[in-house]
């Protein structure tokens, strides 16, 4: 039976973000909560630190220390009390006088309709202990150049609890977001700076949609620029919006995704990258950066190599059990050709952030040692050259969650140990320099 990979989410919030602490042990990026896989029967655990506070009742307590333990508690309750309305995380805000705070909880950089960065916050709302408001799910929208909040929005459905920001960007330009648990869809409106609920429109004025979605989520990146979905009746379905095509039976959207002879007439070669897998057939071959060509027509189903690793491939096309050595697999039919993208260069724990046709970012250690930093490196694409390189500053730091706007990218820093660090930076395209920190901690904007 074929393994399902899907993603492990935290147990307490519902994140997929996450680090490793050691093997099969994490931390959630968004809520703290320490959680680790059992093995044996694919659980996942959560460990929590309970501190036992039994009161104290008996007749030997003496005034002294009734009264030390009376000060400690009002002391402790002003701190607490003054913490919660004067901290930085707080802010003021002139609906209804209230005072609020904002916890983000994922944000993405994108290109606004002016050519300029705008950056979308999903953020948790706190009000005051003396505001009549409950805490709710609010999405910011932030011109990080100007400084200024353009937008705020209120999800006209509960959106999540957590709100994680599923989102993809699709060959026509266009991002669109998946609502986590309520199975709605949403579009970036770039000019208005707001997601527009898309659900009718695009998914339920189709037929076999009409019953009502019960699930949906993207298709794997291998796979184009899709959704998968269950309607309400139990059926199931793959629906490719710019080719408008939907498919009931996967196997004929797998061969319109393999076969050569049912590529579009104006299909074009596209190049896409890939690390190469170490290989047991070859085992002296290193890891490469692959630069491959793959014939496609952009929002079409595609079916990428899901692996590239050396092996002798029999190949029943050409002469009877003919054999060679081969990167891609037999049924890779649509890779033109491929090669070396930096011949000569050893990788250490290799990994691509993002790819875009001429754009390439990929997270790279600095030498065999498993301890050191990561670095995000952009690679130009036609000549391999390491264009340039970001170390985060602060030790043991990690980043993930790379978002492309025309200039930059924007990247999600953190550090939970010592100094704790939670930051979105804004990086220019053309050096890797920072343009714009934002402290996710500390969190307020203008």
């Amino acid at each position: 039976m074929a393994k399902r990979v899907t993603a492990l989410k935290c147990p307490q919030c519902g994140s997929v973000k996450k680090q490793s602490i050691k093997e099969d042990h994490y931390i959630c990026n968004h809520c703290d909560t320490e959680y680790f896989l059992d093995n044996d029967d694919i659980n996942i655990n959560v460990n929590h630190n309970h501190r036992n506070t039994g009161t104290v009742g008996n007749k030997e307590l003496n005034k002294k220390n009734i009264t030390i333990a009376i000060v400690a508690a009002v002391l402790a309750f002003f701190l607490l009390f003054s913490q919660f309305l004067f901290s930085p995380n707080s802010s003021p805000t002139v609906n209804d006088d209230n005072k609020y705070s904002d916890r983000p909880w994922d944000q993405m950089v994108y290109t606004g309709s002016d050519g300029r960065p705008k950056i979308l916050f999903s953020v948790e709302r706190t009000y005051g202990v003396y505001g009549d408001k409950k805490t709710e799910v609010m999405f910011l929208f932030y011109d990080p150049i100007d400084d200024r909040m353009v937008n705020e929005q209120k999800p006209a459905t509960n959106w999540n609890e957590y709100p994680t920001l599923d989102f993809r960007q699709f060959g026509d330009s266009s991002i669109y977001f998946i609502a986590d648990k309520i199975n709605r869809l949403f579009l970036l409106d770039k000019k208005n700076n707001q997601l527009l609920d898309v659900t009718e429109k695009m998914l339920l004025s189709k037929p076999e949609l009409a019953s009502g979605l019960a699930t949906i989520k993207f298709l794997g990146e291998l796979y184009g620029d899709g959704f998968q979905i269950m309607a309400n009746d139990g059926k199931e379905y793959d629906y490719f919006p710019i080719a408008n095509r939907i498919y009931a039976d996967r196997d004929q959207r797998y061969a319109d995704a393999e076969k050569l002879s049912t590529l579009p007439n104006d299909a074009k070669e596209k190049n896409y990258y890939v690390f190469s897998e170490e290989s047991s057939a070859y085992p002296k071959e290193p890891i490469q950066l692959i630069k491959y060509a793959y014939k496609e027509k952009t929002g079409y189903p595609i079916r990428l190599p899901y692996r590239a690793e050396w092996n002798d491939i029999t190949d029943h096309d050409r002469d009877k059990f003919s054999t060679y050595k081969s990167l891609f697999s037999y049924h890779d039919k649509r890779v033109s050709s491929y090669k070396d993208l930096t011949p000569g260069r050893t990788y250490f724990d290799p990994h691509i952030m993002y790819q875009e046709e001429n754009r390439l970012y990929i997270k790279v250690l600095p030498n065999a040692n498993p301890e050191n930093v990561p670095l995000l490196q952009k690679i130009d694409t036609e000549t391999g050259e390491i264009r340039w390189t970001y170390k985060p500053e602060a030790v043991k730091a990690e980043f993930d969650d790379i978002s492309l706007y025309k200039d930059g990218i924007g990247l999600y820093v953190y550090n939970f140990g010592s100094p704790r660090i939670r930051k979105f930076i804004l990086l220019n395209d053309k050096d890797g320099k920072p343009v714009k920190e934002i402290e996710l901690d500390h969190f307020k904007l203008k």
